[in-house]
């Protein structure tokens, strides 16, 4: 019986051999099938395992490395004390952490998105670190290149909005054309430039409809008042309907200001907003509504400012409908979503006097 128990358990310790080297060189396979960096590092940040990318990304063999700290073999000590702090930080805290670093090989700096956790024994001890490091160089420099270009748009644009307003100025002028028209244009032209700023400052991506609003009504004094309520889920529209929203909110603004609900110390708006099916694509309906203001009487004939309503929303799916009701101005807008926000999560409903 013995001997078959010194049998059996040899086997059984072959099997375990066998599955152990398996399982190493099946590690070993998988780590250098792939173009990011895998490693793994013991309690004194020594390196304990290292992919093909490691070292292509070094410039270093695995026996310069094998059992040695990044102090011991990096050639900037700087670089080298940040990558070991930062892996004594994570094995004192047990915390993993992802963050961008900058390595500095062969061929240059490079930035990579790390990824690090601890490594622990079966009692749930410590014994180091291993990580994952993905190359993003390359997205840098690309989003470096794109924050360039907006700026500069976003300096072309002002500069445009600047040469329009000389020229209406002096236009404006030598015709003697009376103050308040010189006053409306300049209104319009700045609501047109706010709109811009706050697309540079998303990357002409869109931007959020609640904060679109309050940019708007701001300039006429009334955010904080309790004059105006806003109220509708955390989305975000378009460029092009931050744009047509600014400009047809400071146009309501602006009648309401002078004939409307904001003329009367009583009167107040609401502005709400719901997603709803557009023609080809998710949107938002926006409702203006004005109460408590002047009995409101039909125009005789369609302004300028209704004009410039209904043809800021005549395109991308857009709509726009202005009704004089007796108890206030009440416009129905179709805004469109940004790209990623008819399919992104919705955020809660935001309610806000302004």
């Amino acid at each position: 019986m013995a001997r078959i128990a010194t049998l059996t358990d040899a086997a059984a310790f072959k099997a375990r051999q066998d599955e152990a080297g398996f399982n190493r060189a099946l590690l070993a396979r998988i780590g250098d099938a792939t173009p990011d960096m895998i490693y793994a590092k013991d309690l004194g940040s020594r390196m304990m395992f290292a992919n093909a990318a490691v070292l292509d990304n070094i410039g270093r063999s695995w026996d310069e490395i094998r059992g040695r700290s990044d102090i011991e073999w990096h050639d900037d000590p700087v670089e080298a004390a940040k990558f070991v702090a930062a892996d004594a930080r994570i094995m004192a805290t047990g915390i993993g952490e992802t963050v961008e670093e900058v390595l500095t090989g062969p061929d240059g700096l490079h930035v990579f998105l790390s990824t690090k956790t601890p490594m622990r024994d079966a009692g749930g001890a410590v014994i180091g670190i291993c990580g994952i490091s993905h190359d993003i160089t390359a997205e840098k420099a690309a989003e470096a290149q794109r924050q360039l270009l907006l700026a500069e748009m976003n300096h072309r644009v002002k500069n445009s909005l600047t040469a329009v307003m000389a020229i209406a100025r002096q236009t404006l002028h030598n015709e003697a054309s009376d103050a308040a028209a010189w006053q409306g244009f300049e209104a319009r032209v700045m609501a047109m430039a706010r709109a811009n700023d706050m697309l540079a400052g998303d990357r002409w991506a869109g931007a959020d409809i609640a904060g679109v609003v309050t940019e708007a009504l701001g300039a006429f004094g009334a955010v904080g008042t309790g004059r105006i309520r806003i109220a509708g889920p955390a989305v975000d529209i378009s460029a092009y309907a931050v744009v047509s929203l600014s400009l047809v909110l400071h146009e309501l603004a602006t009648n309401a200001t002078k004939y409307g609900a904001l003329s009367l110390p009583q009167g107040s708006v609401a502005v709400d907003w719901r997603l709803v099916d557009g023609p080809r694509a998710r949107m938002l309906a926006v409702n203006w509504r004005e109460s408590d203001g002047p009995l409101v009487q039909p125009p005789q004939r369609q302004g300028f400012g209704t004009r410039l309503i209904e043809r800021a929303f005549a395109s991308n799916g857009q709509r726009a409908r202005i009704m004089f009701r007796p108890q206030g101005v009440h416009c129905q807008l179709l805004v469109a979503l940004a790209r990623d926000a008819d399919d992104g999560e919705i955020g809660q409903v935001a309610s806000a006097s302004a």
